[in-house]
């Protein structure tokens, strides 16, 4: 993704005196070693109903019968972009947001052309949204990993079932 800046370029045309940098996402591995997925609302508008689907970071999911394929990016706790890079600013839920790409019958529908990612914020759902005809698509939140003492924990337990 490019972003406009000031710079040198054809001084005195309007919106020609602008330099394009390429933004980068960088996920910061505590981040990476934390969450594990995003829980997405879609909203069908004309059933006027809505479902919830959780999908792993860097997954992807069909719209049932809709020929809309979304694949996600990166997931930040707490979105920030600062010059070039898009990042977390700490580990904390306090602007989450994920990147993701939408494709409907194998064309890329969203974010606008140029733009590697678009983003959904659970804090900001009306900020560059996916607008389709008939659905809409809200990030609800981002899920935590199972802590591996969590997951074999369980694991022990249910070999130790009051059968052995």
């Amino acid at each position: 993704m490019t972003i406009p800046v000031r710079g040198e370029g054809d001084a005195g045309i309007p919106g020609h005196d602008v330099e394009k940098i390429e933004l980068s996402v960088v996920v910061p591995q505590e981040v990476a070693d934390y969450w594990d997925s995003a829980v997405f609302i879609i909203k069908d508008k004309q059933e006027g109903s809505q479902d919830e689907v959780t999908v792993k970071v860097g997954g992807e999911f069909e719209i049932a019968g809709s020929g809309l394929i979304v694949k996600t990016g990166a997931f930040l706790p707490d979105f920030i972009m600062s010059g070039p890079t898009i990042t977390s600013d700490s580990n904390n839920p306090n602007n989450p947001a994920i990147g993701i790409k939408v494709y409907e019958n194998g064309v890329k529908v969203f974010p606008a052309s140029g733009k590697k990612w678009g983003w959904l914020y659970v804090n900001f759902p009306t900020i560059h949204t996916f607008d389709h005809s008939r659905y809409g698509l809200v990030l609800k939140e981002g899920k935590k990993k199972r802590s591996e003492e969590r997951r074999v924990g369980k694991e022990c337990r249910s070999r130790w079932s009051p059968y052995h």
